[in-house]
């Protein structure tokens, strides 16, 4: 994302305001350069939902009450407490877990992402041993060493998009995405059948994509002609 931005600058002359996109593309370095670009970024977060999150209590460090447990989000990989059912406390570096225990610092890892590296915090569980809710935490309850948790270093920057894209103004610029970005490709894979190019190399990519796009462009056109004939039309008969 960040090199096509950087494309269009180079290309165009001209610099981007907002940037309207999927989940894919909310990742947090992506997110992180829009802030230090000053680039309005709204892109839905790629994580599990939760309505009205019981792990999000008033205290972390009491366990989550019994009845509020099965709310609790799952992660669909793991089938085990997603990442978001742990409570981070920023000025103790600590997680706390449903059970209202701690996770401690363990340590960090850099791991490469399509965008670059990225550097990782780990927490690992303090007390899991004997946990009644090891089951539904680890993959393996009876594991010596407690539930790992990660903290990348872009998660401050996520957490303050998280909070715009929650925004009622924001979901509603984010429907104009629906119709500019999505139209045009559905109907060039529905009409057109245009789901894979044909031509290998980039020239010939190049050429085929123009070519889509001009039948789109014509189409487009001869719509906004017959909209106008019609209209013409209709004044004429209303004059007469």
């Amino acid at each position: 994302m960040i090199t096509i931005i950087n494309t269009i600058r180079e290309t165009y002359a001209d610099d981007i305001n907002a940037l309207f996109a999927d989940s894919a593309f909310s990742t947090g370095i992506n997110i992180s350069a829009m802030e230090e670009r000053g680039i309005e970024f709204l892109s839905p977060l790629s994580e599990v939902k939760c309505e009205n999150n019981p792990a999000l209590r008033a205290d972390p460090t009491v366990p989550v009450a019994g009845e509020d447990v099965k709310r609790l989000p799952i992660n669909p990989q793991s089938k085990r407490f997603d990442r978001s059912a742990f409570v981070y406390d920023a000025e103790a570096d600590q997680f706390h877990c449903p059970a209202g225990k701690t996770l401690s610092r363990g340590g960090t890892e850099t791991r490469q992402t399509a965008g670059g590296p990225v550097l990782h915090v780990i927490y690992f569980g303090d007390a899991c041993e004997g946990c009644d809710l090891a089951p539904q935490c680890r993959k393996n309850p009876e594991s010596e060493r407690g539930r790992k948790v990660t903290r990348d270093e872009h998660e401050e920057a996520r957490e303050r998009h998280r909070d715009r894209m929650n925004k009622p103004e924001s979901a509603e610029r984010y429907k104009q995405r629906q119709h500019f970005g999505e139209m045009p490709f559905a109907v060039m894979k529905v009409c057109y059948d245009m789901r894979r190019f044909l031509l290998r190399g980039l020239a010939g990519v190049q050429a085929e994509w123009q070519w889509c796009c001009t039948a789109f462009n014509l189409k487009k056109l001869m719509n906004l002609i017959a909209a106008s004939r019609a209209k013409q039309c209709k004044m004429a008969k209303n004059e007469i």
